[in-house]
């Protein structure tokens, strides 16, 4: 019996409320520029500063922050190539 329960909800899928089902892409655009904006203002105004203040590693820390700003440039080009 429980097994029979578990196919019968496990086989139904529903569709998954999104943004893109209610609102234009240019909506969905803006909220994704938004967040995104939000995200870089918080990292570079609270998480950076703070972890600078502490002189041990300095280096590391440089070399980690410039790694990311790289890694993060060549998934953009990388991505640009596959749109085209």
């Amino acid at each position: 019996m429980a097994q029979k329960l578990t196919q019968r909800y496990t086989t139904t899928t529903y569709p998954q409320p999104t943004v893109n089902n209610f609102a234009s892409p240019i909506v969905d655009a803006s909220m994704l520029a938004v967040v995104a904006g939000t995200f870089v203002y918080v990292g570079a105004t609270e998480v950076i500063p703070e972890e600078w203040e502490d002189p041990e590693h300095k280096w590391k820390k440089f070399f980690a922050l410039i790694s990311g700003i790289v890694t993060i440039f060549a998934i953009t080009q990388y991505t640009m190539t596959l749109e085209m």
